[in-house]
């Protein structure tokens, strides 16, 4: 009974790390979700991922764009010099999912990333709470007991404000809009 009690703990101990490392214990079938709730018509989600990364989220990734039959495109990333090529062969108007880690949390690489989106009229869908605030579509944030909440900053999209009708926010679970 003490080993089996040791290897629930070590269990969920791993789960709780992975789904750290992963942003703020996001799924993929969430950030597919709330994409496909906001923007039903786009059928192709990008997503910058961390070539460190790719191993162990492309299978999650595959699962979750089958699921809502989206098509995906993963653009990896090394450095900052990665992260500007890969922004030229995003089309625009594109859904994007920033995959949270530390090269595209820098201060001037988030300055880079939230400049070419409102440039090209990406829709930015983060985990990070600085790319929320400064000015990224979606953020997808834990709350202070732990749920996740959707965050939406229409400072760069003011044309979508009429999408985000109290209905609409409570049926996707909109904690916020900024506007």
């Amino acid at each position: 009974m003490k080993l089996n009690g040791r290897l629930l703990l070590m269990g969920g101990f791993i789960l709780g790390m992975v789904q750290g490392l992963m942003g703020q214990g996001v799924t993929w079938q969430q950030y597919f979700y709330v994409a496909s709730k906001i923007f039903p018509d786009s059928k192709e989600i990008n997503v910058l991922l961390p070539e460190e990364e790719e191993s162990a989220q492309k299978p999650a990734i595959a699962r979750a764009a089958t699921q809502f039959r989206r098509k995906v495109k993963i653009f990896l990333v090394r450095d900052a010099r990665s992260i500007g090529n890969n922004f030229k062969l995003i089309p625009e108007n594109s859904v994007v999912v920033v995959y949270n880690a530390p090269i595209v949390n820098e201060k001037n690489t988030m300055l880079y990333i939230l400049t070419q989106a409102k440039e090209k009229k990406l829709a930015l869908i983060t985990t990070n709470r600085s790319y929320s605030e400064a000015g990224a579509l979606v953020g997808l944030l834990r709350d202070e007991t732990g749920h996740l909440r959707v965050y939406v900053n229409l400072k760069y999209s003011p044309s979508l404000a009429a999408k985000f009708t109290p209905e609409f926010n409570q049926k996707i679970g909109v904690a916020q809009v900024l506007q």
